[in-house]
């Protein structure tokens, strides 16, 4: 197995060199993409022009339509999966989505769910390690509420920091880290919000892309990840806090209303608010060790050597075939 993509800076060389290895190795080799990498249109029609030349080519459906929404999205990504003679999903949900635009792709497709992403876990830090290492308040044995990844409106910020002051105002004393690169606008109200002198002490914000091997520090140092999102499709997010053991708290959105279960945390309901959010975190706090053990016995059924083992029986059972779905209008390399 080889893996030809790196950071998207690489695309244009990366691109072409997958080109030269796929003329070398086409009679003999599968080829599984994680998603469109940059450019669904140009890739489908690659896609197209491979298959018609006898390579088997399936598709790893990562999100539906990609968390930042593009101009003629749902459109282009709909003929980015006809393309492929197999696709692979990550839940139930995002399946009958796909599905439901072409009826020949249910039988063409699987459901598998996505690994844990426990290769972020190199140290296996405990915790007083890495809360030291992120210098925290004063407090080892305070509880630690984690929100992780890209900082925008939609995630709930606002209500995160509202749940905090409620979690304190009742005597549990949390210090709450938001930690992920800032993805609004500087004079926007969550800009004003994030404001050093506007945050509690006990709210920690790192606010840039965390570095992979730091990562770890976040994640080993927390006791519950939140997930409050106000939409969105999927999150690695939720992987990771299942690598590390860690229990979440999620809003009802995108695939997260059927993947949290009682096993991995506690999913609030349709119309949830701070209070909820708040009362879900104080809920985990006191039940925290039963949690915790939960989560890992759930982690455990997410190992890539089962998954990888999946995606190859999809390839090896015959039901990829040679040429693109039919109906969607791109059939410049038929």
């Amino acid at each position: 197995m080889l893996q030809l993509f790196r950071r998207s800076r690489h695309y244009p060389i990366d691109i072409v060199k997958f080109t030269r290895l796929w003329f070398r190795y086409r009679l003999s080799s599968d080829f599984i993409f994680q998603g469109p990498l940059k450019f669904p249109l140009l890739e489908s029609l690659l896609v197209r022009f491979m298959r018609q030349l006898g390579a088997r080519c399936a598709v790893v459906v990562h999100d539906v339509v990609p968390h930042y929404r593009r101009p003629f999205g749902p459109f282009i990504y709909k003929i980015y999966y006809r393309s492929f003679s197999a696709r692979v999903f990550h839940t139930g949900s995002a399946k009958s989505a796909i599905d439901a635009s072409n009826s020949k792709f249910a039988e063409n497709s699987v459901v598998v769910p996505h690994g844990n992403y426990d290769i972020f876990n190199t140290k296996s830090l405990t915790r007083e390690t890495a809360r030291a290492v992120l210098n925290l308040p004063a407090g080892s044995n305070r509880l630690v509420v984690l929100s992780f990844g890209n900082i925008e409106d939609r995630k709930g910020i606002h209500e995160l920091l509202d749940a905090h002051v409620e979690l304190t105002n009742s005597g549990v004393d949390p210090i709450t880290i938001i930690a992920g690169k800032r993805m609004f606008d500087s004079s926007s109200r969550l800009a004003i919000t994030l404001k050093s002198d506007h945050l509690p002490d006990d709210v920690v914000l790192a606010d840039y892309r965390i570095p992979f091997d730091q990562v770890q520090n976040y994640f080993s140092a927390c006791d519950v990840v939140v997930l409050p999102y106000r939409e969105g499709s999927t999150s690695g997010v939720l992987k990771l806090a299942m690598a590390f053991g860690k229990p979440v708290v999620a809003a009802p959105v995108g695939d997260l209303r059927f993947e949290v279960n009682g096993d991995l945390g506690i999913l609030m309901k349709e119309n949830w608010d701070a209070s909820e959010l708040a009362q879900s975190i104080a809920t985990i706090n006191e039940r925290l060790g039963t949690f915790s053990e939960l989560v890992r016995v759930e982690s455990a059924k997410y190992g890539w050597t089962e998954i990888v083992d999946k995606v190859v029986s999809l390839l090896d059972s015959g039901v990829v075939g040679d040429k693109p779905a039919d109906g969607d209008g791109a059939s410049a390399t038929r």
